[in-house]
């Protein structure tokens, strides 16, 4: 019988216009879990403090409300003027838990 491959993580993309922005810092293997932010967007609610983080390269096999991942992410800078509903992040690394 093979090994399951359910906890191997999907690709992630890097090609968001986001990715080009400055990283203000960078987070490294953080305990959260998705959360729906709307109709169409999800969030990550870190285990630790707050914030509410706005993947923008979220896997689709990860975008259900309730799953709990392990997560490393550049925190991306944004302007005043844009408004967004939860700090932008781009994923490097997301794995369900």
């Amino acid at each position: 019988m093979g090994k399951s491959n359910k906890n191997i993580p999907p690709q992630l993309s890097q090609s968001h216009p986001l990715a080009k922005r400055k990283t203000l810092y960078e987070i490294e293997n953080e305990k959260g879990e998705v959360v729906a932010l709307d109709n169409t967007n999800y969030g990550i609610q870190p285990a630790k403090g707050d914030s509410v983080f706005l993947p923008v390269n979220l896997p689709e096999v990860f975008q259900k409300s309730g799953t709990k991942i392990k997560f490393s992410a550049q925190v991306k800078e944004t302007s005043l003027t844009e408004l967004w509903a939860g700090q932008p992040v781009l994923l490097t690394h997301v794995e369900k838990i």
